[in-house]
């Protein structure tokens, strides 16, 4: 007891002393300088903040603050949000940043239907009809990708609305579209902040945000330093990446001049910015160097080491802010069990076809990769301007938002067709097409779909695509085609050509069924009036008309990466047509096809194997009222387009592609070279050329190859190329609007 007597002094003056110990603590805290960090928009370039960040862990520099335009805002609020340096820099280095800037799903989350609509119609962008007036979308890229890709990655600070909550207080800067004000962004969703912050004028749609629409920050505050110094930095840190572009900057086109005078406004508000550095602040300078430009993200590392290099060479002037007792907040929330899902759905869509796509479950942990996957998968129905989600906690419940927003330029679409293929000498066939869509029509997702094409194809067709199930799998077509088609045939026998005219009039019913994503089966009905017109002038045509019942099933299987330019994947069309003497009556013709093309790539390396085959069988030779081509570009080079026509083909060829250059820029646009070796033939016993090729051997084979260059641009893929045969079969080709598919 006298123990306790004698420490009972002691422990008074503890407790007397002990607010004193801790006041004495929290003035020492309060005495070291706050430290801001500001990282600028650059594109590409912004990436070199993520080594000045690492160079400022390395000498524990602590960050109080961080301000961040476009690029800046995107590393600077991920950092800001808790994740490490290195989770950052993991990210950079693995996105997919071609697929984040081309805005378009992955091919391979496209649903069967919309994978098909890629063939022929090329030309980007579409356009719309909406209360009577034509509308475009409100940029080149919605920003569907970016949106997934920020939600997922700020998923553990996405209950934080308050960004001075966040583990470092941030701000995010952007502009206001309409009114060109600078809008700092200090609370709200995180990830839609950064993806205003990021959208550039004229290429990312505006992102609303409380009834203000908002683009890139850097035309009105792209280096934000007053921005930190408002939220009570003491001592300023830049990374500055900003470039002025050279005097001699070609001006030769509306894109250049753009361009310019985006990066004159940017460069003018940042010299601004930095002229209000004080004699403590640091500039880090990251020197990027002329090869690697602004939307080149194929060198990420290189740049985040250029990055380090510029911290580095501020070593002595960084130590000064030190701090051994600093340690880097972290967010390592994790989201507990999902107690509900709701939908907030603004398109025609109904909710059951949505949340059919959906397959997390209550009860059950946020699973992220799978939700993504479910978004975009979900995105790739083709019914949606942007969908995202969110997880809140309400009445101590965790509550998922998925949310739909219908394209503002529907719901009447029209795209367009271009295709030209020319020898440039004696054979030129040309096309142009228009195509509308009204979608969704019903809740299950019905379109209908009209299309009009004129020019050595002449078609007007209109159908109805209707699912029958919440899960896009079942599903009926009607439809009616009036086509009419010109085809020149040349006699092997002479040097005379005669025009071979056929006209048909089809209505059709399909049954179909989508076992994935990738592969579909159907069946279907056609009654097919036509009339052949053989020869020019109306005084020597020999006309036939004809109707057919024609039955037919068929499967499909399609996984290529991109139409245009496919570096992999395989396209498979295997189907049986009958056609009947009545509806029930046993079949007059049969006909076999068979379509494979395969591609394989190394690097920028791809092989291409291709294989189609065509077989009509027939009681009589008069029954047959179809027939196929061989000749032109890839299909027989040196021969003209459809110079060989006739009932049965078989034909084979292997290309060889070489990418020369890849962009992330969505204005930009890769080329290639390439080459192919063909061969096959037409081998009918009765061709309409009048020449007995009915035997398949080697003999009765033709060979052809081609040297090609090829870009897919906005048009879609163009091709200059020089195919050969034989001395009287070589020639100079000019195509685009053409797949090879």
């Amino acid at each position: 007891m006298a123990n306790v007597k004698r420490l009972l002094p002691l422990a008074f003056c503890w407790l007397f002393l002990l607010p004193t110990t801790n006041s004495l603590a929290a003035e020492t805290e309060t005495k070291r300088p706050k430290i801001g960090l500001v990282l600028p928009g650059g594109g590409s370039h912004g990436l070199a903040h993520i080594g000045v960040i690492k160079q400022l862990e390395r000498l524990n520099v602590p960050i109080d603050y961080i301000s961040g335009t476009s690029m800046g805002a995107l590393i600077g609020g991920l950092y800001a949000s808790g994740l490490s340096t290195r989770e950052i820099e993991n990210f950079v280095t693995h996105v997919n940043w071609d697929q984040t800037f081309v805005d378009e799903n992955s091919r391979h989350f496209l649903s069967f239907r919309r994978k098909q609509d890629q063939f022929h119609y090329f030309v980007k962008g579409e356009f719309g009809l909406n209360d009577g007036y034509f509308k475009l979308p409100s940029g080149l890229l919605l920003g569907q990708q970016q949106a997934t890709l920020l939600k997922g990655m700020t998923l553990p600070v996405s209950n934080i609305h308050d960004f001075d909550k966040l583990p470092i207080p941030f701000r995010a800067v952007a502009t206001d579209a309409r009114t060109g004000e600078e809008v700092v962004l200090k609370s709200g969703d995180l990830a839609q902040a950064l993806r205003a912050s990021m959208s550039v004028p004229g290429i990312f749609a505006p992102v609303k945000i409380d009834d203000r629409y908002l683009v890139d920050g850097g035309v009105t505050n792209n280096t934000p330093v007053n921005v930190v110094r408002n939220m009570g930095a003491d001592i300023v840190i830049v990374s500055d990446t900003h470039t002025q572009t050279p005097e001699d900057e070609a001006m030769d086109s509306y894109l250049s001049i753009t361009s310019q005078i985006i990066s004159s406004m940017i460069t003018a508000n940042s010299l601004r910015q930095l002229a209000t550095l004080k004699p403590g602040d640091v500039l880090i300078r990251p020197i990027i160097p002329e090869t690697l430009s602004a939307t080149d993200f194929d060198h990420p590392k290189e740049i985040i080491q250029i990055g380090s290099e510029a911290a580095l060479a501020k070593t002595d002037q960084l130590k000064t802010l030190s701090d051994p007792n600093y340690r880097i907040p972290s967010n390592q929330r994790t989201w507990g069990v999902i107690d509900d899902i709701k939908i907030i759905n603004t398109t025609h869509l109904s909710d059951d076809v949505i949340r059919h796509y959906i397959h997390q479950q209550v009860d059950q942990p946020i699973d992220r990769i799978q939700l993504e996957t479910d978004i975009t998968t979900l995105y790739g129905l083709g019914f949606f301007e942007l969908i995202t989600y969110e997880i809140s906690r309400k009445d101590d419940r965790n509550v998922l938002t998925v949310k739909t927003t219908p394209p503002s330029w529907g719901p009447n679409f029209f795209k367009l067709k271009l295709n030209l293929a020319s020898n440039l000498d004696d054979s030129n066939v040309f096309n142009i097409g228009l195509r509308h869509t009204y979608s969704p029509a019903n809740g299950l997702g019905g379109e209908w779909r009209n299309e009009i094409n004129i020019g050595q194809t002449q078609r007007l067709k209109t159908a109805f695509y209707q699912p029958l199930d919440t899960g896009q799998q079942l599903y009926i077509q009607p439809a009616f085609e009036a086509k009419s088609r010109i085809y020149d045939i040349n006699d092997q026998n002479s040097i005379a050509s005669v025009q071979l005219e056929q006209q048909t009039l089809t209505p059709s019913l399909e049954m179909g069924y989508n076992f994935n994503l990738n592969l579909r089966t159907y069946v279907g009905y056609d009654w097919e009036a036509g009339e052949l017109v053989l020869g020019k002038n109306a005084s020597s045509q020999q006309k036939e008309t004809y109707d057919d019942n024609i039955v037919y099933i068929g499967l499909k299987y399609d996984s290529l990466d991109q139409v245009a330019f496919p570096r992999k994947g395989t396209l498979l069309d295997l189907s049986y047509h009958n056609t009947l003497y009545n509806i029930d009556k046993a079949g007059k013709v049969q006909e076999f096809k068979s379509f494979l093309s395969s591609y394989f790539s190394h690097g920028r390396h791809t092989v291409n194997f291709h294989f189609e085959a065509t077989d009509l069988q027939a009681d009589q030779a008069d029954d047959i009222h179809n027939f196929y081509t061989l000749g032109g570009f890839q299909r027989l080079s040196g021969y003209a387009e459809d110079d060989l026509i006739g009932n049965k083909v078989i034909f084979a060829r292997l290309k060889y592609l070489y990418r020369m250059s890849s962009s992330s820029n969505p204005l930009n646009f890769p080329y290639y070279l390439g080459a192919t070796l063909e061969a096959g033939n037409i081998y009918d016993e009765e061709n309409i050329t009048g020449v007995d090729t009915s035997d398949v051997t080697w003999a009765n084979t033709k060979q052809a190859g081609s040297i090609f260059i090829g870009m897919n641009s906005f048009i879609g893929p163009i091709y200059f190329a020089y195919g050969y045969h034989d001395e009287e079969h070589q020639s100079l080709y000019f195509y685009f609007g053409h797949s090879f598919n």
